[in-house]
């Protein structure tokens, strides 16, 4: 019976699929993603025979996944044919200011992260201490009621689609995007988390992909293959500093699918906060956090949940917080919700051919690939993201720089 509810959903999901792929120019795009990331947690958990997903559970995923596509469907793409092209640019004082952007964030992130990146790298004793520095959250120290590292400590979403452009069109050297990139791994690896690295490959891939109008499938490839064996790595290291019984397969397992059969515990009302908090909604992150940090309410839902004691994860997938607040309809209204910003997101890039709006659609995709773990598109970083781009854009007058892709 389950079989054939797989198959019913995958048919009817193949189907919006195609249609939502259809309004859109390139293959590596938010709708893929996303779908391809639902479609391998709800088969490979039940593949792998992790979590044996009830009838009801498939139903809502699967169902979700359907208003995602319904979301990223809708609006016709009105593109504007009249917008300048790479050789058109005139304005040289621009292109100079998008490179002198580059070089100081870069610059900027690297010296925010000295502190950690010699905690790490250049004081390295062993992978097992630094495994433990992230378990004792010695990072935090360097991080935390620093303003300037907030804003500015990790913008390698920013900095690295402007240099893929820069190289594209021969504004920098090989030597000068090495040197960044290295910059941007360096940062990504050294709080031994595995999210800065997916956060940088998606980012660096879909930037590629954007702004060159082809699908990397070789580098795609390979970057998958080097990503899954750091993260065997990390897991392997964080499995023996905590003495757990577990092995490490099966916190592989715990990490990727943990989530799926935790959601499934919370629609059997599994689910029991510990806490009482002053504001009771869990979907409206970045709003709780904005009233917190006025005065307004002291306490509010955390967006890493208490641990499932069944498969002992604290992530839920990201359609835990819709469900809590609203039901079974806020989860799909929520995907509904999810895939129509990102594809606004996408219509603004299309239509005005700025690297700033790539960037945030970037982002966004980056945002879809995490959904097997937590909710991304609610937290208060995103709105900070995008008071970050237009300040950027303003300080180095950069509002009229465009390019095309091919």
């Amino acid at each position: 019976m389950i079989l054939f509810f797989n198959l019913f959903y995958l048919l009817v999901g193949y189907f919006l699929f195609k249609k939502a792929i259809s309004k859109y120019s390139n293959l590596l795009n938010h709708v893929s993603i996303f779908s391809a990331v639902w479609i391998f947690l709800i088969l490979g958990s039940q593949v792998t025979k992790f979590v044996v997903l009830e009838e009801y559970t498939l139903t809502i995923v699967y169902i979700s996944w359907y208003f995602f596509l319904l979301g990223s469907y809708i609006f016709t793409n009105k593109i504007n044919g009249n917008k300048k092209t790479i050789q058109e640019l005139s304005n040289i004082k621009a292109e100079r200011n998008l490179i002198r952007l580059c070089f100081a964030l870069t610059l900027l992130s690297f010296v925010l992260n000295f502190d950690i990146l010699k905690k790490v790298f250049f004081d390295f004793s062993s992978f097992s201490d630094w495994a433990q520095m992230r378990d004792d959250d010695a990072f935090s120290e360097f991080r935390d009621n620093n303003f300037l590292y907030t804003f500015f400590g990790n913008t390698s979403n920013i900095y690295i689609p402007i240099s893929i452009y820069l190289f594209v069109t021969k504004k920098i050297s090989p030597w000068t995007f090495t040197l960044i990139y290295f910059v941007a791994t360096l940062l990504a690896l050294a709080t031994f988390n595995r999210a800065p690295l997916l956060f940088l490959l998606i980012i660096s891939l879909v930037s590629y992909s954007f702004i060159t109008g082809k699908v990397p499938y070789k580098l795609i490839f390979s970057s998958t293959v080097i990503m899954l064996f750091l993260f065997m790595l990390t897991s392997y290291y964080l499995n023996i500093n905590s003495n757990d019984s577990e092995s490490s397969s099966n916190l592989v397992f715990i990490y990727i699918f943990g989530g799926i059969s935790a959601y499934q515990n919370l629609l059997n009302d599994g689910y029991i906060a510990i806490s009482s908090f002053d504001s009771q909604f869990y979907s409206f992150d970045f709003i709780n956090y904005i009233l917190k940090t006025i005065g307004i309410i002291t306490t509010y839902p955390n967006l890493v949940r208490e641990y499932d004691l069944k498969v002992m994860t604290n992530v839920y997938t990201y359609l835990d917080c819709f469900t809590l607040d609203f039901g079974i309809l806020g989860a799909f209204f929520g995907s509904f919700i999810i895939g129509l910003i990102s594809k606004i997101f996408y219509l603004k890039f299309v239509n005005n051919r700025s690297i700033f709006y790539l960037i945030i659609y970037a982002t966004f995709c980056y945002y879809a690939s995490f959904i097997f773990m937590n909710n991304e598109y609610i937290r208060f970083g995103v709105i900070l993201f995008i008071i970050k781009i237009y300040f950027l854009i303003f300080t180095f007058k950069l509002i009229n720089i465009e390019f095309k892709t091919n």
